[in-house]
């Protein structure tokens, strides 16, 4: 079984909500509480956190229960968190990356295993998610990626490494699951599907 980190993006400034998100309520827990809570529910997996905006007042408003890494760079963008994070896990021997965003809070544990044992399977050495005619994130890299992920320095995301490494690549439909919530509209909306709450 390969050794894989669950690297949950949260560094960014919500700017677009005009509240910090990762503490927006989903249910019992906030939204970044809920994806950690999605993590370490994964069984032989690793999480941790990237925070960055924020982060002292999301540290004394919840406990993360997975390790946080602060990404001082952070306005930098998705990028910049992503290659921060990796750089860190290439230090512990990891023979992947799990990269999920706390901002979508239907994706579930379940379908992270499914990412995972494709993973260990050996057949590809990416596993994305495919949605909304694109692929992306939730995603797993395996090592020989990580150089490349640490060479991301903007707000662009991994996807290019996904497409230009297609032949390397098993996907996973995930347009129920993948849902970013970005604005105050969205977050209602995911929300009253998800609790059906006004």
């Amino acid at each position: 079984m390969k050794k894989v980190a669950i690297l949950i993006l949260s560094a960014g400034a919500s700017k677009r909500m005009g509240t910090p998100k990762q503490l927006l309520k989903w249910g019992k827990e906030t939204l970044l509480e809920n994806a950690v809570s999605t993590a370490v529910n994964v069984e032989n997996a690793s999480s941790f956190v990237v925070l960055g905006a924020n982060a002292e007042l999301i540290q004394q408003k919840i406990t993360l229960n997975a390790e946080a890494l602060y990404h001082k760079d952070w306005e930098q963008g998705l990028g910049s968190s992503i290659a921060f994070g990796v750089g860190t896990l290439q230090k512990l021997d990891f023979d992947g990356v799990l990269i999920m965003l706390a901002d979508q809070p239907f994706v579930t544990s379940y379908y992270l295993k499914e990412l995972i044992n494709s993973f260990n399977s050996g057949e590809k050495n990416i596993i994305a998610s495919r949605f909304a005619g694109s692929v992306g994130v939730p995603a797993i890299f395996s090592a020989e990626y990580f150089e490349d992920l640490k060479k991301l320095d903007t707000d662009t995301g991994a996807k290019h490494i996904i497409k230009s490494h297609f032949q390397d690549v098993e996907t996973f439909q995930a347009d129920d699951l993948v849902i970013d919530i970005d604005t105050v509209e969205t977050y209602k909306r995911a929300h009253k599907i998800k609790f059906n709450t006004d």
